[in-house]
């Protein structure tokens, strides 16, 4: 069933002029990210996904998504509007188009249209990545092993090649640029995928170069991390500092929890795993590997006074892997929409999720953890590589880590602090804020 493209999105806001926002991206998931932005008054929220046109992994994963996630109404199937960009653009007649991510081809591919038709092109990462590509984990090693993830991606440079040359040509023939420029930017995008992701080749920046009006970064940092190392691709964004996608999550559930008062019952002492695994570990032997970590763990916290210890599942892991990973050996899981069970939460654990940043903002004890029998990465950001926290390897055996952690741990359950809502940052508030002035100017 496809939308009439004669008609409008509904003004879910109610507000008079709404500032509508259509979100694209290249996966179901990713409106969870942004699913705040439902509930801004004076916004209407589109997001469209490209979800049901992958192939292999991504293909069998959209299936689970689907019909786990209950999406609301508000998120489109990018065949809704017939896989025209021409169509969704004059359908949904946005007043900026957001992307969460810049090294995805859909995004990049959606701004462009953005710019073609002169409609604001802004960009929030949609958690805190891996920037230095040296540090990924993961790379085969052996013959085999990499003749069979060449296979395994032959499906995605299919993917790939369908969509890059559907995008190019849908574009007027006189903003496409030449047939050799793009065929030039493709040939980097599959002979050299994660360079073409985050350090783009000179092709590749001139094929999308000026992308972005503006980027909101949680860190000055990150500004300055994309302009070297993705040039021209960047050229003459504004990029301004807030914090991230979840810490504005964060500030609306701290703005909830005011309004309700402060005379609800002290919580029992919890401790709460934070979840950013490798899809590579998305197998039986992988869901082993983690439950039996965070067995580990469990024994770890509650012996210094944790009653319970809460897995908070990644939104691209599958229900199955949550399922035999954690309800099968009794761990309880988070999958609530709102941050309350982490804000309640006494200790957070993890490894470098985006939301142990958050933790750091509520000046939490955090607990990171390690093993070789599940792909972890080190943190690897600031301010989590300098935050004091306890750091534990979960391959050793649970009576030495009871024994070297336990006294440090108990110490950081009795530290408590109180942070008020206006301490946390809410980028979609800046690119409101961004959007207002330029109507009205």
């Amino acid at each position: 069933m496809h939308v009439d493209h004669m008609t409008r999105s509904p003004d879910r806001s109610g507000a008079a002029n709404p500032i509508r926002i259509l979100v694209f991206d290249c996966w179901l998931p990713g409106f969870l990210y942004v699913r705040h932005l439902a509930d801004t008054e004076g916004v209407s929220l589109t997001f469209v996904h490209n979800s049901e046109r992958q192939l292999g992994t991504p293909a069998r994963e959209y299936k689970d998504f689907k019909e786990r996630l209950s999406p609301p109404d508000w998120v489109k199937d990018f065949g809704d509007y017939d896989h025209r960009f021409a169509t969704l653009f004059d359908t949904e007649k946005p007043d900026v188009v957001l992307v969460t991510s810049m090294h995805y081809l859909e995004c990049r591919s959606a701004l462009l249209f953005a710019a073609d038709r002169g409609v604001m092109r802004a960009f929030i990462p949609h958690g805190i990545f891996l920037l230095d590509r040296s540090k990924v984990i993961g790379s085969p090693k052996s013959v085999f092993d990499r003749v069979k993830r060449l296979l395994e991606k032959l499906p995605r440079a299919v993917y790939y090649g369908r969509f890059f040359w559907s995008a190019h040509f849908q574009r007027e023939r006189d903003q496409r640029g030449s047939f050799l420029a793009a065929f030039s930017c493709f040939l980097d995008l599959l002979s050299n995928y994660s360079n073409w992701q985050w350090a783009p080749s000179p092709q590749a920046q001139r094929y999308y170069a000026r992308l972005l009006d503006i980027g909101i970064v949680y860190d000055a940092q990150l500004a300055k991390y994309y302009s070297q190392n993705l040039g021209a691709i960047v050229d003459g964004t504004e990029f301004k500092v807030s914090g991230t996608l979840d810490s504005g999550k964060l500030r609306r559930a701290l703005s909830v929890a005011r309004k309700s008062g402060a005379s609800a019952p002290v919580p029992p002492k919890v401790a709460y795993y934070v979840s950013s695994p490798y899809p590579e570990d998305f197998s039986a032997s992988g869901a082993r590997a983690l439950a039996d970590l965070l067995m580990t763990l469990r024994s770890l916290v509650q012996s210094a006074g944790c009653e319970r210890l809460i897995y908070r599942p990644h939104p691209g892991e599958p229900s199955w892997f949550v399922d035999a990973a954690c309800a099968q050996h009794g761990i309880e899981c988070d999958i609530s929409r709102d941050l309350s069970g982490f804000i309640n939460a006494s200790l957070v654990c993890g490894t470098s999720s985006s939301l142990l940043y958050n933790a750091i903002i509520l000046s939490k004890p955090i607990l990171t953890v390690s093993s070789e029998k599940f792909k972890m990465d080190a943190p690897y950001y600031e301010p989590l590589i300098s935050y004091p926290r306890i750091a534990v390897d979960l391959d050793r055996a649970v009576d030495v880590l009871i024994e070297e952690n336990r006294e440090a741990l108990v110490s950081a359950l009795r530290s408590s602090s109180t942070t008020p809502e206006s301490a946390v940052s809410d980028p979609v508030e800046v690119l409101l804020e961004t959007v207002r002035s330029e109507r009205a100017s």
